[in-house]
């Protein structure tokens, strides 16, 4: 397998980037992926800075113990966006005010279906579930942890590395240069000796 360079040199990671990915077919669990990438890290110090919001790093703490997330504090920047000094364009909370009118009209157009439907409770009950989370949450910005990956990316004009449609979706937005996690691992396993 050919290696190949990361024309990048500042890289900001969201939790999904290290939640059990997917690599040549294979799911790691989160703690092999920190393993892997702390090495990867390691080796590309000099070339590359990797970032880490610090609520991305307390998210973390929810699926491994403390010994991995300060293994991640040692290899990479962890620290929240300059939220007071920082500065976006207007236009991009419009769109994200229209872009929830949208989902929230959406939102009420499932609930007004399932309040209708002639199915069983737990049935009616289970899809509405399923289609308002889908109808309000995907594709979006949903929680601190996305817009600290955001806004530092943002901040340090650095490549967003996430799993999150939503997130590289507004990332997209904001011009910020991002990757979908599965190819930034297939880089780092092309740069890195087998796992």
């Amino acid at each position: 397998m050919s290696q190949y360079h990361l024309n990048v040199d500042r890289v900001v990671l969201d939790t999904s980037f290290f939640i059990n990915p997917q690599i040549e077919e294979k799911t790691l669990s989160t703690e092999k992926a920190i393993e892997i990438f702390v090495n990867f890290a390691k080796k590309e110090e000099r070339h590359i800075v990797f970032y880490i919001p610090l609520s991305v790093l307390k998210e973390l703490s929810k699926y491994v113990s403390e010994d991995y997330t300060l293994l991640l504090e040692a290899s990479t920047i962890c620290r929240a966006p300059r939220k007071l000094g920082l500065v976006i364009p207007v236009q991009v909370l419009y769109d994200y005010i229209e872009d929830m009118r949208n989902r929230v009209n959406k939102g009420l157009r499932v609930a007004e279906e399932a309040a209708r439907s002639l199915e069983p409770e737990d049935v009616k009950i289970r899809k509405l579930r399923e289609k308002y989370r889908e109808a309000l949450r995907e594709g979006t910005i949903d929680s601190v942890e996305d817009l600290d990956v955001l806004f530092l990316a943002y901040e340090v004009d650095g490549l967003l590395v996430s799993n999150d449609k939503g997130l590289l979706r507004w990332a997209e937005k904001l011009g910020i240069r991002s990757m979908c996690s599965e190819k930034f691992w297939r880089l780092i396993l092309q740069n890195t000796p087998k796992y």
